[in-house]
């Protein structure tokens, strides 16, 4: 198991101390460096967070839109007129645009995006 590292820029205080007690023996290695030793951000990785954020929120768009076209399908909801169209529309759109978050995922994880 790879050590938890701790970044601070206060010296350890005693309830840091005995947090950090806590941690050793639950089993963890740990090391505590001071928080001029903390690496650089990565802006790329926060855009690979950002985008996985879009695409669980895009995910669940589509799950709303498929959930109320079902519910209309079955004839236990109506809809406006237009509503259904708009809602399948919306769909078509969130279904491209997952497909290009995926893409772009894979791209930053190393991948290939897939050709089709």
């Amino acid at each position: 198991m790879s050590p938890v590292t701790v970044y601070s820029s206060a010296p350890e205080t005693t309830q840091l101390a005995c947090a950090f007690q806590n941690v050793r023996r639950a089993g963890h290695a740990l090391l505590v460096q001071p928080l001029s030793a903390r690496p650089a951000p990565n802006p790329a990785r926060k855009h690979l967070l950002r985008l996985r954020d879009e695409r669980n929120e895009v995910y669940q768009q589509l799950a709303n839109a498929g959930q109320l076209l079902d519910l209309f399908e079955k004839g236990e909801v109506l809809l406006a007129a237009g509503e259904e169209q708009g809602l399948r529309a919306d769909r078509d759109s969130l279904d491209a645009r997952l497909r290009g978050l995926q893409a772009a995922i894979l791209t930053l994880e190393g991948g290939e995006p897939a050709q089709g």
